[in-house]
């Protein structure tokens, strides 16, 4: 029998594996609210309250945004946005559940997962600024961040699949 034994780890690493599961969870429920809305034939008043949305935008951005929407609830997007959210909460399950494990390759995961979408969030913030946007990426750069400077410290190189606990 295995004995449960208390695990210390940096509270940063605590907060960015809560952070994980967190979205993860987020991302489950919007694909599955979604998948419900399609499947039960409400897509179609989905459109319609992004086609009020948009009729009523009054700047630029807003005009830019609500037809972002109106192309994302036609059904055959929805099932896209759908995918990709189930796919977003998969694979940020998989980041925290390697991070909580303490798996070293999970820590190069998290870096290259996180880092990958920084330019990205750097031009969506630069094309439509908002403080939304403007948090995403500093959370995301924290986290690579903190994660690099946490891996390189401790002396260890990015080696893929190695089982090792993160001290």
């Amino acid at each position: 029998m295995h004995g449960l034994r208390a695990v210390h780890r940096p509270k940063a690493l605590t907060l960015i594996i809560t952070y994980k599961f967190a979205r993860a969870i987020g991302s489950f429920l919007a694909a599955l609210v979604g998948a419900v809305l399609v499947l039960a034939g409400l897509s179609s008043p989905l459109e319609t309250w992004a086609q009020e949305l948009h009729d009523n935008a009054v700047s630029e951005v807003a005009l830019d945004v609500t037809s972002f929407v109106l192309t994302a609830v036609e059904p055959r997007h929805l099932w896209e946005v759908i995918g990709a959210l189930g796919l977003d909460a998969l694979v940020l399950t998989l980041e925290g559940w390697a991070l909580l494990r303490g798996w070293r390759w999970g820590v190069w995961l998290v870096v290259v997962a996180s880092g990958l979408l920084v330019p990205w969030e750097i031009y969506a913030l630069v094309g439509h600024p908002s403080v939304f946007r403007a948090a995403v990426l500093v959370i995301n750069a924290l986290i690579v961040g903190w994660l690099l400077t946490h891996a390189i410290r401790k002396g260890r190189p990015p080696i893929i699949l190695m089982e090792e606990r993160i001290s």
